[in-house]
């Protein structure tokens, strides 16, 4: 409503054809410009925090210590629920367990077919472009636990290490452990100590990471602006990457520089890309 006052009294004074005007009229531009981008991020964030809608989240976490074309290998997943600004639902799992209880079978590309026949959600991330590899992680977690995600979110174990920071130590009661920095990069190396250990690492992984994401969504209100400050500092770094389902919503992202996109058509876009993925 405000928006349409303002260009209505623009318009006015523009066909009053009064040069004394015309101060004013440079100066609504101005406020109706960032009128615009206020809405925008107004109508974005609404639609993020489920006001009207229930939203849910596809948090993938990418181990570095393995090559793969968005960053690492997907080792957890775990969905985020949201409605009417309140998180309601937070469970992280281990890819496999995903895998698992897969309802379709696809073929995999052709160079993962000598180590895998079947594609699932542990390689869904082949593609360099992110969105194209968001889209088929997001697929895979459809067709095993029957629930489309609004968006893909990628972090890898620096960025919940940062996140970690802000957050203080987790403490995890049922294994009688407290998760800090000293610890947090032992938890990351699944390949230490053989399976036994790897499969309570974990364990203690995820719900490590699960006990973040809660502590995140109830950070106290002067810290907010330090978590945007780490948001954006790990997805200029390319330790988080974002994808969202609706164009409108996407087109956001990637303007942000957040969407770890193939710029394919862009000016300058001429260049070789040679990707390594360990399988």
């Amino acid at each position: 409503i405000a928006q349409n006052i303002l260009d209505n009294t623009q318009k006015k004074l523009e066909n009053s054809g009064e040069e004394v005007f015309s101060e004013i009229i440079s100066r609504l531009d101005e406020i109706s410009d960032n009128f615009s981008r206020l809405i925008s991020v107004v109508d974005f964030t609404g639609w993020a925090l489920g006001v009207g809608h229930q939203r849910n989240f596809l948090i993938a976490v990418q181990n570095t210590g393995w090559s793969g074309a968005t960053g690492g290998a997907i080792t957890s997943v775990g969905l985020i629920t949201i409605e009417s600004g309140n998180i309601t639902k937070i469970s992280f799992n281990d890819v496999y367990n995903i895998d698992g209880q897969l309802q379709t079978k696809v073929i995999t590309p052709q160079p993962i077919q000598k180590m895998d026949t079947v594609w699932g959600l542990h390689n869904a991330n082949w593609f360099l472009d992110f969105p194209t590899s968001a889209g088929k992680m997001a697929y895979f977690y459809q067709k095993s636990q029957g629930v489309f995600p609004d968006g893909v979110i990628v972090v890898n174990e620096k960025a919940l290490e940062k996140f970690l920071k802000l957050t203080g130590p987790i403490d995890l009661l049922k294994y009688d452990l407290t998760i800090d920095n000293d610890n947090f990069n032992y938890l990351t190396a699944f390949n230490v100590g053989g399976e036994k250990r790897a499969n309570q690492a974990k364990r203690v992984f995820n719900d490590a990471a699960s006990m973040i994401f809660e502590k995140l969504a109830s950070l106290s209100e002067n810290k907010i602006e330090d978590l945007l400050k780490i948001a954006k500092e790990n997805s200029l770094n390319k330790d988080m990457l974002i994808w969202l389902n609706e164009e409108k919503y996407e087109a956001i992202v990637v303007g942000a520089n957040w969407g770890g996109e193939v710029l394919a058509g862009a000016p300058d876009s001429d260049y070789l890309s040679v990707v390594a993925t360990d399988l």
